[in-house]
């Protein structure tokens, strides 16, 4: 009777041995399963801010598109008000005509400009929340890594 003891006491630390590694999984499971989900919510959030990102770079094209053409038609005002001026020098109504729809030219120029320095600023934040997201997926990724 003696000799079985061992034998049962062996079997029953084995058994021991083994539900202790079967928690140790399912606990490693289940933090891979978080990280890993972790993982998925960095991505969604980097894909997001990278679609913003392309959607403000887009936007300051336009912007510079509308500065631009802006910039051509306040120069063919000018230029129109000069040959006017030159074509007909007593005629002040003209010339002031043409000088109000330049201001307002100016004014939408201006708009322009703080639109683009506004999408700019709004570029710059998200590029520094990419930023911080990569490093943090990094981190995530690492860890994961680090468990497996």
């Amino acid at each position: 009777v003696k000799s079985r003891q061992p034998s049962q006491i062996s079997m029953a630390g084995v058994r021991k041995a083994l539900s202790d590694l079967k928690e140790q999984q399912d606990s490693l499971t289940s933090q891979i399963e978080e990280i890993d989900e972790e993982i998925k919510e960095a991505q969604d959030q980097n894909y997001e801010l990278e679609q913003t990102m392309l959607s403000l770079k887009h936007q300051e094209t336009l912007i510079q598109q509308k500065i631009a053409a802006t910039e051509k038609q306040e120069k063919a005002k000018l230029d129109k008000i000069e040959k006017l001026q030159a074509e007909h020098p007593n005629v002040e109504e003209a010339s002031e005509n043409l000088s109000t729809k330049s201001q307002n030219t100016d004014e939408k120029h201006d708009e322009l400009i703080d639109e683009l320095k506004e999408a700019q600023e709004l570029a710059t934040r998200n590029d520094m929340q990419y930023e911080e997201l990569r490093k943090r997926l990094t981190h995530i990724e690492q860890n994961r890594d680090r468990i497996l």
